[in-house]
Parts: C-alpha cells; structure tokens; sequence
C-alpha cells in the first residue's frame, strides 16, 4: 500500500467484458436438418423444372418436323394441282372439260394454297418457340428439320438434335 498514490487510489478500474451466445445443440442440429430438406426440395423442383423443359423442347421439335413434312407435301400437292388446273384450263378451252371441272380444279389448289399458308405459319411459330426454349434471339437463324425419318434437327451454330438429343460441339445433352 505504500506505494499507491493517491491518484490511484481515485482512477476507477476499467473492466471489459466480452460475451456470445451459443445456442442450444439441438437447435444447431435442427437447423443443419431443416437446410438439408430444403437443399433437397429444392434440387427436386430443379429437377421437375428440367424435365419439363426438355418434354417440352422434344415437343415443340416434332411439331416443328410435322408441320415442315406437312409443307414440303402440300408443295409438292400444290405443284401438281397447278399442272392440273393448267391441263383442266386448256381442255375447257377446246371444249373437251365442262367449267364445273376447271371450277373444282381451282377450288382444290385453293384449298392447297390456303393450308401451305398455314402449315408455313405452324412452322414459323414452332421455330419461334425452339428458339425461346433454346435461349435464341429471335432474329437468330434456325435450320429446317432434317431427312424424313431421321427424326434430326440441325441449327446453324452447330447445334444437332437426334434421337432426343441435342448435341452442340463436345457437349452432348441427354432428353
């Protein structure tokens, strides 16, 4: 005590205290648990996502294979109902076909005109919709639908679609 002054006998003392909270084991546990089934849910959701997206990709794809089939034929249909209309009209003309012919034969390259129209429009529309489903741009050029059979889809940046697969350079993606 001798050596104590008097100034620091009046200095307070200066304390410091430091503290943490730690939960309870249980909590910790509950926790790593409740993360854990909404890490899985969520990978399931992903899941579902995916194959809903690929489902409807395979979809889109035939249709568009479909509706391009289904305009090659109606061109080919449409090439030879001009033929007709061609031969039906130069009868008439001689007087070897009646008007209701040249009349029917018109009616029918009508009709074939008027489903080229929709099939080309079904395509473009399928095209559109590829393109979305493939994170495209819009403007981006998409190749026709190859072979009749063969069930392949060949896009111009390498991207080839066969048998339920899109294949783009290495890179192979199962469907």
């Amino acid at each position: 005590a001798a050596f104590m002054t008097e100034e620091s006998k009046i200095r307070p003392m200066k304390s410091l205290a430091v503290s943490q909270e730690i939960p309870f084991p249980t909590k910790v546990f509950l926790r790593k648990k409740s993360a854990q089934k909404e890490a899985i849910a969520l990978d399931q959701e992903y899941k579902q996502v995916e194959q809903s997206v690929r489902k409807e990709v395979k979809e889109t794809y035939f249709r568009l294979f479909l509706n391009h089939q289904k305009s090659l034929y109606i061109k080919d249909s449409l090439s030879l109902m001009g033929s007709i209309v061609e031969v039906t009209n130069k009868k008439y003309s001689v007087n070897k076909a009646g008007q209701q012919d040249v009349l029917r034969a018109q009616v029918e390259y009508a009709k074939l005109s008027n489903m080229d129209i929709l099939y080309e429009q079904e395509v473009k529309i399928a095209e559109s919709l590829l393109k979305v489903l493939l994170g495209r741009a819009d403007g981006a050029p998409l190749a026709q639908p190859l072979g009749s059979c063969q069930n392949e889809f060949e896009a111009d940046d390498g991207v080839v679609v066969t048998g339920g697969e899109f294949t783009e350079h290495t890179n192979t993606i199962s469907i």
